[in-house]
């Protein structure tokens, strides 16, 4: 009886070992809502907390539930749909192992990738296969169904299981106690889809606190399907922010918010200073790797704020309207690899014409792309603070003052400032109907020269009334030593053929100093209403190259196409004005920027007589030597290449440089192939001479019409013109010495 109780624990222990725990992580999403692939996973066992991006001692992980076959140590990625062990998330990004139950650290790195370590609690479960499993989250509890009332504290009560727990919330209710998540991995909190879920925020007062707050060491937080609405009154009254990000020491990352509608919370709330703040829809504080996609944030004072040092945060298709004074912004600077797109729609927001709807601070690597703006009051701003802003603006509609907002900045729309980097293109800007705008871009120049300012191939508009009053794209009078790209814009368009401006469309220099801008393939159209100006260099402005300029009118005036009151100005192809540097077509001249000119075709016409052949000699090949004390053998001149048949002229000179007893100066002799008689002949066209004292040239004693260091002749095609010098002799201690200096000119076919 003994022995058969042993053999049933030893069985029963070999079954239990035996059923293994699945865990699939969730992958890594870039700036661009797109799942990485190939990541390298590393695994270890141990609870320790791991600041690096790896760890030790690794774990081997196995090949199925059975945990029968270990894979190799640093091959511990498994698909559910394969015993093959891996270093790497598959193609998609999707990494998992099968391991005993058990505490484990896993650590993701892989190119561009900000390596992390996590931990991992496998807990055993039973799926409906009889398979232990687990993913990311190993406890489910339905908040709706704890004790109480306050559906805050419930979803407190959800928190206390710890990592790794699915929060369900299956009705509405009044969060009265702040949802806290601090220090804790692998938390979702959800409402379920079809139950329409909202969250009441009841927490109110004088700097009241947030909603719900994400802080500490936390990671890997989903919050989806819900909305968490404030009551909308001002004061202490009202509520503060309602979703908070914060990192007080320890940065919370990897926070997904997944079809979140979070409106009017109109109080004032507290920041990660503890200090008191305009309430928002979603504050970000210190914050590392959060995704916002899809949703909501309207209605509150502050629509997304991100404040200070916060990296790879993507907002993506939400709806941000009508907050009362901004719908997004970033505070105190710090922030990298910001993306405000695709899918956003941003309408109604700030109050004044004072606001800053949007508004930028001190971001480096950040985009605003794709999004739909319109009937925002105020102003965009992109701001620079102690690091340098460096925006990167594409693929928006914007309609500056439409949808009946009364408030719309008449100055600018969008106001960069001297230090942002900015690179604003391909987007639909249009001026609402009825709105008087001075610009719709301002730029202020920077003297850093790693400051740029681009603005390219995007399409300005105007509604029915609207105008411009000054320069739709406007410099500020200041030094801007960075490259300065503004090309490929268009001024009215098929579908609004009417603009207008009292300005310049394109205005660069503003009166301030600035080199070499390329203004190049602008255009301006308009049926009605006048253009003063297409392109308009301002004084200051230097060095500009100007090209391409076109317009167009049916039923309206451009006044001028391009007006120059720069210096150096080169305009090139269409639209330059009378008396520009030059004028060019294609790439048939070109000017380097050390003013070198390259001529494609020859001069027709010159001193305003018409030429022939190539119009100006050109010089093809020359040759010099000094302190000559010998003949000099034939030698190759010029290869004629089999283009270049025609007339030559031979220029050749030889002068004493140290004199001897006596002495012979040689004379010079070309050699080539006649293009008539196809005869290859070496006439000599200097004299020798024995004059023997320096300065002594090969022409001194020539008699009148001969031998005069000149020669004219007509060479064949494919064939070589040689030179060499003949009769050199010295007599005397020392050699004689001479020089030699030949051209070859080019004078047409």
């Amino acid at each position: 009886m003994k022995k058969l109780l042993i053999a049933l624990l030893l069985c029963l222990s070999s079954l239990a070992f035996a059923q293994g725990v699945r865990v699939d992580l969730s992958p890594i999403i870039n700036s661009h809502g797109v799942q990485v692939p190939n990541v390298n996973v590393v695994l270890c066992t141990g609870a320790a907390t791991v600041t690096g991006s790896t760890c030790s001692i690794q774990t081997q992980s196995f090949t199925d539930a059975t945990l029968t076959t270990r894979c190799s140590t640093g091959f511990t990625v498994t698909q559910t749909n394969s015993s093959t062990c891996s270093a790497t998330s598959d193609s998609i990004g999707n990494p998992g192992f099968w391991l005993a139950p058990g505490a484990f650290i896993y650590c993701k790195s892989g190119p561009n990738i900000t390596g992390k370590c996590y931990n991992l609690n496998a807990a055993i479960g039973i799926t409906a296969s009889g398979s232990g499993t687990t993913s990311l989250f190993n406890n489910t509890c339905y908040a709706n169904q704890q004790s109480g009332t306050d559906l805050g504290a419930k979803i407190n009560t959800c928190l206390a299981l710890g990592n790794g727990t699915d929060i369900v919330i299956s009705a509405s209710g009044t969060i009265s106690t702040p949802v806290l998540i601090n220090n804790l991995s692998s938390i979702r909190i959800r409402g379920l889809v079809v139950s329409g879920v909202v969250l009441n925020n009841g927490i109110t007062g004088s700097n009241a606190a947030c909603a719900i707050k994400i802080s500490g060491t936390s990671s890997i937080i989903f919050l989806e399907h819900f909305g968490l609405f404030g009551n909308a009154l001002t004061g202490a009254s009202g509520n503060g922010n309602g979703i908070c990000t914060v990192g007080t020491g320890a940065a919370p990352r990897d926070v997904f918010l997944r079809d979140i509608s979070v409106q009017n919370n109109r109080g004032t709330g507290v920041d990660g200073t503890g200090a008191s703040m305009n309430a928002a829809g979603l504050y970000v504080y210190k914050s590392i790797d959060v995704f916002v996609d899809g949703g909501g944030y309207g209605g509150n004072q502050q629509g997304i704020i991100l404040d200070t040092n916060g990296n790879n945060i993507h907002i993506k298709n939400t709806s941000d309207f009508q907050n009362v004074l901004t719908a997004f912004k970033t505070l105190h600077g710090g922030f990298s690899g910001v993306e405000f797109g695709p899918g956003n729609d941003v309408e109604g927001n700030g109050n004044s014409t004072g606001s800053g709807w949007m508004d930028i601070t001190g971001c480096a690597r950040c985009s605003i792309h794709d999004n739909y703006l319109e009937g925002n009051a105020g102003e965009a701003i992109f701001r620079d603070n102690t690091t340098l802003c460096s925006m990167e603006v594409y693929g928006n509609l914007w309609n500056h003052g439409g949808n009946g907002q009364a408030n719309p900045n008449t100055t600018f729309a969008l106001d960069t400032l001297a230090n942002c980097d900015i690179n604003i293109h391909n987007n639909y800007l249009t001026l609402a109907t009825g709105v008087a705008q001075n610009s719709f871009i301002d730029i202020n120049p920077s003297s850093n020269a790693d400051v740029g300012k681009g603005i390219r191939e995007n399409t300005f508009d105007i509604l029915s009334g609207g105008s411009y009053l000054g320069n739709v794209i406007n410099w500020q009078k200041s030094t801007q030593n960075g490259k300065c790209i503004l090309e490929g814009n268009s001024f009215g368009s098929r579908t609004n053929p009417a603009f207008a401006t009292a300005g310049a469309a394109v205005q660069v220099g503003g009166g301030g100093t600035l080199n070499g801008c390329r203004v190049l393939n602008n255009s301006c159209s308009t049926s009605s209403g006048t253009i003063s100006n297409c392109v308009a260099i301002s004084s200051g402005a230097t060095n500009t190259v100007v090209g391409n300029t076109t317009i167009s009118t049916s039923g309206g005036a451009i006044t001028n196409t391009m007006l120059d009151n720069g210096a150096g100005t080169v305009c090139l192809g269409a639209g330059c004005p009378s008396g520009a540097a030059f004028t060019v077509g294609g790439t048939n001249l070109e000017v380097n920027s050390a003013g070198n000119i390259f001529a494609k075709g020859t001069i027709q016409q010159y001193g305003g007589f018409t030429t022939v052949s190539n119009g100006v000699p050109v010089e093809v090949a020359k040759a010099d030597a000094t302190a000559q004390t010998f003949n000099i053998a034939r030698t190759l001149l010029y290869a004629v290449p089999a283009t270049g048949s025609g007339t030559y002229r031979a220029s050749c000179y030889l002068v004493v440089t140290k004199a001897t007893t006596s002495s012979t100066l040689p004379s010079c002799a070309i050699t080539f192939t006649d293009n008539d008689s196809n005869t290859s002949t070496s006439p000599t066209i200097t004299a020798t001479n024995t004059g023997n004292t320096v300065g002594t040239t090969n022409s001194a004693t020539d008699p009148a019409g001969q031998n005069s260091g000149v020669l004219t002749f007509q060479a064949k095609a494919s064939t070589n013109i040689n030179y060499q010098t003949i009769g050199y002799a010295s007599s005397g201690a020392t050699p004689m010495q001479y020089a030699f200096h030949i051209k070859l000119e080019f004078l047409g076919n």
